[in-house]
């Protein structure tokens, strides 16, 4: 064979050529598939986040236009006016009632009698209300003169029976004694209506005027020698 002369390419060899040529053709392409496959990917790993972002604004937009208009749309509350009823309540206050008792007695009196004398008095919140008074005279045992004294008395008490208003007295006699009690009720006594003559003897008097203190009564009775309790 002469050597100058090209060597003759077998179909073997051609066809191991076209073999190699192909395996590059193939990868080559499976390379540039591969890459359209990572770009696709980071394509659509974006499209969700950028889909999100989007959504998130277009719900920012529309949950902020709606709560706009939801204010914009909302009525000013009308203040509510509670009605209530005037009921007039009667409220009671709290009373406190006391006691005051006084009394003097004297015996064998120049004038042949016994005597004792007691005023019961009661107060509302340290304030006298009402008050009554006992007096009884009896003749002196032995003592004649006491009789006349009891006569006198019992004559003398007819210009005292005055009754008023708040004002009540009553008087029990016989021969040899007699009884006068005196019932004031401030809560209805106009002193102003009372007879003058009833201020003429301590019996038959009122000499405390309406809303005097419990003090002032004690004070007035104890300075002039009576017992209290």
């Amino acid at each position: 064979m002469n050597q100058n002369m090209p060597r003759q390419i077998t179909q073997e060899e051609i066809d191991k050529q076209l073999s190699k040529e192909e395996v590059q053709k193939t990868q080559v392409l499976n390379l540039q598939e591969v890459q359209k496959v990572v770009r696709y990917e980071k394509i659509a790993s974006k499209k969700p986040a950028i889909i999100v972002a989007i959504l998130g604004v277009i719900s920012i937009f529309f949950g902020t236009t709606l709560s706009v208009i939801q204010f914009l749309q909302q009525e000013e509350p009308v203040p509510q006016i509670e009605t209530r009823k005037n009921e007039n309540k009667v409220i009671n206050p709290v009373t406190n009632n006391s006691k005051l008792y006084c009394y003097h007695n004297t015996s064998a009196n120049p004038d042949g009698t016994d005597s004792e004398f007691s005023i019961d008095l009661t107060f509302t919140n340290n304030v006298l209300t009402n008050f009554e008074k006992r007096f009884y005279v009896k003749q002196t045992p032995g003592n004649t003169q006491g009789l006349t004294t009891i006569d006198n008395y019992i004559k003398a008490y007819n210009s005292f029976m005055n009754q008023t208003d708040g004002y009540n007295i009553q008087v029990t006699s016989n021969p040899t004694e007699l009884t006068v009690l005196v019932n004031v009720d401030y809560t209805h006594l106009d002193l102003n209506l009372l007879n003058p003559i009833q201020a003429t003897h301590f019996s038959t008097s009122v000499e405390f005027q309406p809303n005097t203190t419990k003090e002032e009564v004690l004070n007035t009775y104890t300075s002039s020698g009576y017992i209290c309790q």
